[in-house]
């Protein structure tokens, strides 16, 4: 748990021993994306399927969303960035 929590603040560096920040980023998005995603499953599986142990989420479904969760929060992270990107070299 205190991995997840301290994701957001996680420094790996560069070979020049500089933050590497898309390094960084990658890590907190993983990370926290991961625990919403084992989160959310477990509420659907405990309130929606009423902890039904023959509806249980398959490995594929499991798989697909968190795939799906991080991709679409790794797209976001990109444009957020190149936009940032373009307006510092404009200024």
């Amino acid at each position: 748990m205190g991995k997840v929590l301290s994701s957001a603040i996680h420094n790996f560096k560069n070979s020049q021993g500089k933050p590497d920040t898309a390094l960084n980023r990658l890590y907190a998005i993983i990370m926290t994306e991961s625990l919403y995603t084992i989160w959310l499953l477990r509420c659907e599986w405990k309130m929606d399927l009423e902890e039904d142990t023959h509806k249980l989420h398959t490995k594929p479904e499991i798989s697909a969303r968190w795939q799906r969760c991080t991709n679409r929060r790794i797209r976001l992270d990109q444009t957020i960035t190149t936009k940032k990107m373009k307006q510092s070299q404009r200024n």
